[in-house]
């Protein structure tokens, strides 16, 4: 399962390259017909749904979750992790995948990118608000 999976491209790459079924949530109701496109461009067996993750069902146990970009947006981490370990099997993963520059040695980075991504986040990982 893909938490927060956007437009689909993670999660269609990793059924692409492991042969895997997936299963995206995303709160983007435009996002979905987008991914269910690319995957069927890509034949692999993904669905996915407009769905917040504090609101999935009951199901079937997933071998892996992950997420891309999405947990900052979560206020709630435990809450995630305590729902979320609940859907995966016992011999399951979790991958939680997050850009942020939080060592210092990247504080003063001098590249554009670099600098535009410590001022949005505030050299803690979390959007400035």
């Amino acid at each position: 399962m893909d938490v927060g999976c956007g437009w689909g491209g993670s999660l269609v790459y990793l059924c692409e390259k492991y042969g895997v079924t997936g299963h995206g949530i995303t709160l983007s109701g435009l996002a979905v017909p987008v991914a269910e496109k690319k995957a069927k461009e890509h034949g692999v067996d993904a669905g996915f749904e407009k769905l917040h993750w504090n609101n999935l069902a009951p199901r079937k146990p997933y071998d892996a979750i992950y997420s891309d970009e999405a947990i900052v947006h979560f206020p709630d981490l435990s809450a995630y992790y305590e729902k979320m370990y609940k859907y995966l099997k016992p011999t399951g993963y979790m991958v939680n995948k997050e850009l942020h520059f939080t060592h210092s040695k990247y504080k003063h980075a001098g590249d554009r990118l670099s600098q535009h991504i410590n001022k949005v986040y505030g050299y803690s990982g979390n959007y400035i608000t």
